[in-house]
């Protein structure tokens, strides 16, 4: 999720160069968000979980989905038939 940052600083660290590099968050508040944001979890919900403001989690959520959709290939797949693996949603529960 790379952004331009300024080229004049001299100090990076582990946000450096992404749409996170000028924010306050916590490592475990970005995977909790990125997770959330890939769930389709509602601002609100994800405001809550995370101790952000709802404006800060639209934003967010924003420059994800920007930098996911520039980075979609523009030439389709070759092959007209796609395979997946199976999820088993209840896989290990016992009944």
């Amino acid at each position: 999720m790379p952004l331009p940052i300024s080229s004049t600083s001299n100090q990076s660290n582990l946000y450096s160069g992404t749409i996170f590099a000028a924010r306050q968050l916590r490592p475990v508040q970005v995977v909790l968000l990125v997770r959330g944001v890939l769930k389709g979890e509602s601002a609100a919900s994800l405001a809550r979980e995370l101790g952000l403001s709802r404006t800060t989690v639209t934003e967010l959520r924003h420059l994800i989905q920007q930098n996911a959709a520039r980075h979609q290939p523009e030439i389709p797949l070759k092959d007209n038939v796609v395979e997946t693996d199976e999820l088993f949603q209840n896989a290990g529960e016992k009944r």
